[in-house]
Parts: C-alpha cells; sequence; structure tokens
C-alpha cells in the first residue's frame, strides 16, 4: 500500500497539462517467492515501510478524464539488514516503480 503526499504544478493550464512532484511512502503488506510449485513467505527479507521520491505528468481531457505517468525511486535499500536468517543478504536494491493511471473525475471541473 502506497500513500504520495505530491504538489501539483500547472504548467500549462489552457491545454490542461501538469507536473507532480513529492514524496510517498509505502507499507510492504506480503512477500512471497515461488520455486517449483512450493511457495514461501520471504517478508522478513524486507523493510515494512519504504520511502520514494515521485516526479510525474499529466492531463486532463475533455469529459472529466485525466492520464498521469509517475516514476518513483526508492529512497531506501529494501533488504532489512536486521534479518537473523540463515544467510546475510549484503546486495543493495531499491524500489523503481513507473506507474501509468487513467482517472475518472465525478465531482468538480478539474
Amino acid at each position: 500500500m502506497s500513500i504520495p503526499v505530491l504538489y501539483r504544478i500547472q504548467a500549462l493550464p489552457t491545454f490542461g497539462i501538469y507536473g507532480t512532484t513529492g514524496f510517498q511512502t509505502s507499507f510492504l503488506t506480503s512477500a512471497k517467492e515461488s520455486l517449483e510449485g512450493s511457495e514461501t513467505d520471504v517478508k522478513d527479507y524486507y523493510k515494512n515501510t519504504d520511502f520514494g521520491w515521485v516526479i510525474g505528468a499529466g492531463a486532463d481531457l475533455p469529459f472529466r478524464v485525466s492520464v498521469d505517468i509517475r516514476y518513483i525511486l526508492g529512497l531506501m535499500d529494501e533488504y532489512d539488514p536486521q534479518y537473523g536468517g540463515s544467510f546475510q543478504i549484503d546486495e543493495k536494491r531499491k524500489n523503481y516503480v513507473l506507474q501509468f493511471s487513467v482517472r475518472f473525475r465525478i465531482i468538480g471541473d478539474h
């Protein structure tokens, strides 16, 4: 689950084009690995919370429709260094996400 807090910048208001930037906090709800038909819970290997920087752009279209693209750059290592399992994870890995969205506004013109 992710909670973004974004600032919207109207780049070209006449055409409905805007930019977005801000932070996003994400919470790990589950993590599973499948291998040869067997599924293993690997949630303990990962941190429960991740923070990311968001940058994106979008456009308000006719008929109360908006399209949006966002790139989220993870700011933290996703592996939990405190994991006391049978092996230590030395690899550094961050979360990178590319999002596309289409929104339909129910209330309001923008």
